[in-house]
């Protein structure tokens, strides 16, 4: 990974237990030097859009440590559309959208990332992912997990 000037040095000269928080989820003091990464992803067993981005985001974390950099997970899972057909839970579905966005926004301001992978499939999660790239203004890599797996056949 390119040499740059790690975002989170200025914020922990200010906060020693910013390191503490980081060691205590298992990462080392060589870690806490490298490039911080965000990999964000809408991983949720509960439909299939989004069933399969765990793995997806798991393969980033390892393109992360080949670069020299050190990445961190989270997920803000989304609703599936055609789960939402034909109820009030259809009110919910442009709602979800703010809110991955909103999510995506808290994860990357607590903590001084030096960049983020998003990773989404389903028509909400996917403009939520760019929408709060874009808020965020930190370079971003997108990777869209593709069409859903077929059901049996």
């Amino acid at each position: 990974m390119a040499q740059l000037k790690q975002k989170s040095a200025p914020q922990r000269a200010l906060w020693a237990q910013f390191d503490a928080l980081q060691l205590g989820t298992g990462w080392v003091e060589e870690d806490i030097t490298k490039p911080q990464i965000l990999i964000e992803d809408v991983y949720g067993d509960s439909h299939p859009g989004s069933y399969h981005l765990n793995q997806i985001s798991e393969q980033a974390k390892y393109g992360v440590f080949e670069c020299g950099g050190k990445p961190a997970q989270f997920h803000a899972t989304d609703i599936c559309d055609g789960c939402a057909q034909g109820h009030d839970g259809m009110n919910m579905i442009l709602a979800s959208r703010e809110a991955i966005c909103d999510m995506v926004e808290c994860h990357v301001s607590v903590n001084p990332w030096d960049g983020m992978i998003l990773t989404a499939s389903c028509d909400k999660s996917i403009p939520a992912h760019l929408k709060a790239a874009a808020r965020m203004d930190i370079p971003t890599i997108f990777i869209p997990g593709g069409s859903m797996r077929p059901g049996p056949n």
